[in-house]
């Protein structure tokens, strides 16, 4: 064992015998290691911060987005705030991801009230961001970006947010269900191929973070 890391033993004069470690050794492992575990902290801290400035990014982002539409029908309209949402959840995992929905759908309500707020929506916009985060953050790809979609439109957007209507208006859910149902079936592949294309620049900014966390 190296004498710089101390040894006691016994000599053939039966005395103890303690082989401390040299100064100099011991304050070059001490600097060593404290110089470490700053650039850790620092590291994690700068890696921390990035992510909730680009959280607050994507919330401003989805909220902007929200107060701009595409009307096609009377019961078909393109909204794209749930695109930001998504692509948070896809960069920033899926905690960051639900706050991003959550966040951006009261900041929404706040800056511009549509009648009365109910928070079941909220909700919603939350689960999207933790769904893209969960499928899609740790290994985008095209396949995980389209069944995370499938699974927003069938579980959000189908049938928890019909139940969050019918509970609004008190409609019977089958009611609501059947006439949302031909919009969401046309609105999937809209949502689908537009979250495909920006899903290419969010994957590679999502490689970077994983890289730098590495």
């Amino acid at each position: 064992m190296p004498a710089e890391r101390g040894v006691v033993s016994w000599t053939k004069s039966d005395k103890l015998t303690v082989s401390l470690p040299h100064p100099v050794a011991t304050s070059e492992m001490i600097s060593f290691v404290a110089k470490d575990l700053l650039q850790r902290r620092f590291f994690m801290s700068s890696m921390h911060t990035r992510r909730i400035v680009t959280s607050a990014l994507f919330v401003a982002l989805a909220t902007i987005l929200s107060f701009f539409s595409i009307t096609v029908t009377n019961t078909l309209e393109i909204r794209f705030n749930s695109m930001a949402i998504a692509a948070a959840g896809i960069l920033l995992g899926p905690g960051l991801g639900m706050a991003v929905g959550a966040l951006s759908d009261i900041l929404g309500y706040m800056v511009h009230p549509a009648g009365a707020f109910f928070p079941g929506f909220t909700v919603s916009y939350a689960l999207v961001g933790l769904i893209f985060g969960l499928i899609v953050h740790k290994r985008p790809s095209t396949v995980k970006v389209l069944i995370a979609q499938a699974v927003v439109t069938v579980a959000i957007d189908m049938l928890l947010n019909t139940f969050w209507l019918a509970m609004l208006y008190g409609n019977a859910f089958m009611a609501i269900f059947t006439a949302r149902l031909v919009k969401n079936i046309v609105l999937y592949p809209l949502y689908a191929v537009l979250l495909c294309v920006i899903a290419g620049p969010v994957r590679q900014r999502s490689a970077q973070f994983l890289t730098k966390l590495n």
